[in-house]
């Protein structure tokens, strides 16, 4: 249970809050919701998505714990480390401000922590050629992060 209690509450945040603010920032934009329910991800968030979910072999592969915390660190820390910088920045648009807001607080930097630590522990004991798999999977999804946020900045140009 106590490893669960802190994934069931990032859970929690990401199906209430952070949908919450897909939804507004969707709706402030002007996106129409049949735009976004009925446009297939981008190559770059579809390969990020089967990496998080353990569906693509070349990514989380066998699908198992240390594979799983090792996708959800990488993911999170990112997000933590572009919104620490930014944390006490004013921007303009409210959309901005929100995003930060969801990654700049003490419950989102101590949940990624937890992530750390318990990635940590999934790990213990596991021979060299699983430990660098893992290592190679945190490379590929940190490769996959960026190329997500290229292509948002592209988007934005």
């Amino acid at each position: 249970m106590a490893t669960r209690r802190p994934l069931a509450g990032f859970l929690s945040v990401l199906t209430n809050a952070e949908n919450d603010f897909f939804l507004k920032s969707f709706e402030r934009l002007g996106v129409p919701e049949a735009t976004w329910r009925n446009t297939p991800p981008s190559p770059v968030t579809q390969a990020i998505s089967d990496a998080i979910v353990g569906g693509a072999s070349g990514y989380a592969g066998s699908g198992q714990y240390p594979e799983a915390m090792t996708v959800l660190l990488c993911s999170e820390w990112v997000y933590q480390a572009w919104a620490d910088p930014v944390a006490d920045a004013q921007p303009p648009q409210p959309q901005y401000r929100e995003w930060i807001e969801l990654h700049a607080t003490a419950e989102f930097v101590g949940f990624v922590e937890w992530l750390r630590e318990e990635t940590d522990r999934a790990c213990e004991g596991l021979d060299e050629e699983r430990q660098a798999g893992l290592v190679e999977l945190f490379r590929k999804v940190t490769e996959l992060e960026t190329a997500f946020f290229e292509d948002a900045f592209r988007v934005c140009e």
